[in-house]
């Protein structure tokens, strides 16, 4: 077992790495066009953010009920196309992914999110007169309704922007975009490719 990183008082291993790389390709298998090396980096830098992550949510929580946990469970293997959780584990023992530790990782995004909305959600401030009444308008029109499948890629703002851009642009001429955003992005959306999902045309106005 050989010391890769460590975070406060975790170390993580590069068996742990190994183990992320399972989890990560579970999630978008395209990243075994990604060279050795930067699917190693890839793969270390979200073990440290998840390392992060949980030590700013127990913080916060001290744990998250039973029925949350099936919901986020269910929600993850639903939208890899399985309908019963045994026909996922399943799966994820051909793989040689231990459940419980996806579970502990699905779980942790969750209250991490969860955690966000907490801390943000004072800021927020709500209309909702003018949503209802924009969701009426949207319906009556008989104008072409669209929606768009969207992805993203977050990145901090740094000086040299530009430069930043166009090395991503060009990572994503040659990779696609989807790795581009597992290697760039700072988003949650990151371990997805970058997918947000279909949003409609109204909410991009």
């Amino acid at each position: 077992v050989i010391i890769i990183s460590k975070v406060d008082n975790e170390i993580i291993t590069n068996i742990d790495i190994e183990i992320e790389k399972q989890y990560l390709l579970l999630l978008n298998n395209n990243l075994n066009e990604l060279s050795e090396n930067e699917f190693f980096e890839l793969s270390k830098n979200s073990l440290i953010r998840e390392i992060i992550k949980k030590k700013e949510i127990y913080k916060t929580f001290n744990k998250q009920s039973e029925m949350t946990k099936n919901k986020v469970i269910k929600s993850f293997y639903n939208r890899l196309g399985f309908d019963k959780k045994n026909e996922f584990i399943k799966f994820l023992d051909k793989k040689n992914i231990n459940f419980e530790n996806l579970k502990q990782k699905l779980i942790i995004e969750a209250m991490w999110n969860q955690l966000i909305y907490i801390k943000f959600n004072n800021k927020i401030r709500i209309d909702k007169n003018s949503i209802k009444n924009e969701i009426i308008n949207y319906y009556n029109s008989k104008e072409k309704k669209y929606e768009y499948n969207l992805s993203e890629i977050a990145i901090d703002i740094e000086k040299n922007v530009d430069l930043k851009e166009k090395e991503i642009s060009k990572y994503i001429e040659q990779f696609g975009f989807e790795i581009a955003a597992n290697k760039y992005s700072k988003s949650n959306t990151s371990k997805y490719g970058g997918e947000i999902g279909w949003v409609k045309s109204s909410r991009l106005s």
